[in-house]
């Protein structure tokens, strides 16, 4: 659960204060003041409709098991009707419809899309804060400090200040969820990594394991290998050019063995 909007906004109407616009005298949600344009996005997962009426312009109406939550006065709509998932754009702020003003106008009512009576809607703050949960989530960050203390139990270090705002009025059970995810990936990369570095390790501890005889051993089979190879199947010519050819090959032969390996 989070507000249809980020940070920075203003409430410029709150819930149940007397509206001479408002159908039944009261106004049925809270309204947060944007500018043009700004994204408005999902307070909730479930079944989006969009409808447009005199009234709330460009509507986006979500029902999410028990209340329908409606956002009006939008510009524009951003994706079309079916399911959509907390946190989804679904449209641009607006003053369509019954509007004075750019601003996000979200309600929420357990009738439908057009409720018959005041009595249907509850609060968003209350909803907000875990009074009528609907999808598992609880309480919402409501200030930046509880944000850095979540930054700080899960992950150890704060985010950026903008990254931090922007979790201000969402679900704490949410970014939990995420931040787990996260968490996951980043010690699934470090667990490879140790792998890999426990893997050369032991490499390097089994060249060093071995015994000297069995250095001397493959030392002895690159000189018969050059030797044959050099003399007996060779026809010297030039006996200084053979000579120094065999030992310059044997050198790289033994450098390759012993500093190539790993």
């Amino acid at each position: 659960m989070r507000r249809p909007v980020n940070a920075p906004y203003t409430i410029t109407t709150e819930f149940g204060v007397p509206d001479s616009y408002a159908k039944f005298g009261y106004h049925s949600g809270v309204d947060y003041a944007v500018p043009l344009n700004r994204p408005i996005y999902a307070p909730v997962s479930g079944e989006l409709l969009n409808v447009v009426s005199p009234t709330g312009g460009n509507m986006v109406t979500i029902y999410d098991g028990k209340y329908w939550h409606r956002l009006m006065h939008n510009n524009s709509f951003s994706r079309g009707n079916g399911r959509v998932n907390e946190g989804d754009q679904v449209a641009l702020a607006g003053t369509t419809g019954l509007s004075t003003g750019v601003h996000s106008h979200w309600d929420i009512n357990g009738e439908g899309v057009y409720p018959t009576r005041f009595s249907s809607f509850i609060a968003p703050a209350d909803w907000l804060a875990g009074k009528y949960v609907t999808t598992g989530g609880q309480e919402v960050f409501n200030t930046i400090e509880e944000v850095k203390e979540a930054y700080l139990q899960m992950r150890g270090v704060i985010g950026t200040d903008a990254e931090m705002r922007g979790w201000i009025g969402q679900s704490k059970q949410r970014w939990i969820q995420m931040s787990k995810v996260e968490t996951d990936g980043l010690r699934a990369e470090r667990d490879a990594y140790r792998n890999q570095l426990a893997s050369v390790q032991q490499a390097l501890a089994n060249e060093q394991a071995k015994p000297p005889k069995e250095v001397v051993k493959e030392v002895q089979v690159i000189v018969e290998k050059e030797v044959i190879k050099e003399v007996l199947i060779k026809a010297p010519v030039d006996e200084k050019a053979v000579v120094t050819g065999f030992f310059k090959k044997l050198w790289l032969k033994v450098v390759s063995a012993f500093w190539g390996k790993g």
